[in-house]
């Protein structure tokens, strides 16, 4: 269950009650619920702490066991054969200082989802279903031997690198910039993002002979992606497929391990344009430094954007993250705090994020995360 509760630093007496309440009922979910485990838990047999840094950010085994298309390294037999199916309920609620005694909540992105692979036919799927709002997030991936693969479906555009797989719930602004997909004024009007969901077409190859087109795995690669919708963020809204091509989407990037480094572009037909650099780097065995830059061009102007943040991770139960976002010279501070709850294969995982900028009041975001 994913619980988000925007609230002011200062924080009324009702919204600390709000927050404890939600914190008790996910400690108590996840000490009830040990036999619920997720999809990869379930079939690997292997805790959180196996493949994850600090939970969701991976570490080496787990990005193999990524990059390997879900599976376990060949040595490695998976014996207990289970329904490959997880679910993920998650609460979001806002409230600020601005908003006063209001907190608005919502269960948008709870989903059901499946990722696998079927290896008979070198397919790669991942599926998600959102009820709530009655929304799909389906693609699937076939691989030409080992250095060529065509992805088709509803894909995030950035193919780098996973950006739900950061210990902050939040996208770096460089990747989604405000005013973007359903969120603002869309196509033309509005920014491009990278980390936006869209109807398209995606070719990957491996630049290098011993390389593999599998996404996230290591080496040189080259990408095209061809956009048959707007793009929109992730969980808020299905892209409208249009009958013509929206733009073209080019990446040339380097990945080792969590370690990768890239460039990328976006030509719309709608007359945008987008240029961007993406860099991870692991400085130690507990610390991630991650950021980026952009040019992004479309009807009502153009704007510079950059993003630097370093996560720390002490434990694979818990990490701290903290980024700095710039807009054209508009600057927001973003600390987050992780935190894992209850057993290691069904905790709930705990996310604090404050936003901090000189216009506006602190916005905290409170997530609650568990899934079964």
């Amino acid at each position: 269950m994913i619980i988000a509760v925007k609230t002011s630093s200062f924080l009324r007496r009702r919204s600390v009650q709000f927050v404890a309440g939600l914190y008790a009922l996910a400690v108590i979910a996840a000490t009830r619920s040990a036999v619920a485990t997720p999809q990869f838990a379930r079939e690997t047999k292997l805790p959180c702490g196996s493949c994850h840094s600090s939970v969701p950010l991976l570490n080496t085994y787990g990005q193999k066991f990524y990059a390997n298309g879900f599976r376990l390294p060949r040595s490695k037999k998976v014996e207990n054969l289970t329904a490959p199916l997880w679910a993920d309920l998650e609460i979001e609620g806002e409230g600020s200082r601005n908003l006063g005694n209001s907190h608005p909540t919502n269960w948008d992105c709870s989903l059901l989802a499946s990722f696998g692979s079927i290896d008979s036919a070198h397919f790669l799927y991942h599926a998600e279903y959102l009820p709530v709002v009655n929304n799909t997030f389906i693609y699937g991936i076939e691989s030409f031997g080992n250095r060529f693969s065509v992805a088709a479906g509803q894909l995030e555009l950035l193919s780098q690198y996973d950006t739900l797989l950061d210990i902050s719930p939040t996208v770096p602004i460089y990747l989604n910039p405000p005013g973007t997909g359903s969120t603002g004024l869309p196509g033309i009007y509005g920014p491009f993002a990278p980390s936006g969901t869209t109807y398209g077409l995606r070719s990957t190859l491996a630049l290098d002979k011993t390389g593999n087109a599998l996404p996230y795995s290591d080496g040189w690669k080259a990408a095209m992606t061809t956009s048959l919708a707007n793009e929109v963020a992730y969980g808020v809204n299905q892209p409208k497929l249009q009958h013509s091509i929206n733009g073209e989407f080019l990446e040339t990037y380097y990945r080792q391990g969590m370690n990768s480094y890239g460039l990328n572009s976006f030509f719309g037909s709608d007359g945008r344009h987008y240029y961007g650099a993406v860099v991870q780097q692991k400085l130690a065995d507990k610390l991630l430094v991650e950021g980026g830059a952009a040019y992004n061009q479309f009807a009502l102007g153009k704007s510079d954007l950059a993003s630097v943040g370093i996560d720390y991770f002490p434990a694979w139960n818990r990490g701290f993250s903290f980024r700095i976002d710039d807009q054209d010279g508009f600057i927001s501070y973003v600390p987050s705090i992780s935190y894992l709850l209850g057993a290691r294969e069904t905790a709930a995982r705990l996310v604090f994020e404050t936003q901090f900028t000189r216009a506006g009041q602190p916005t905290t975001t409170v997530t609650l995360d568990f899934k079964f």
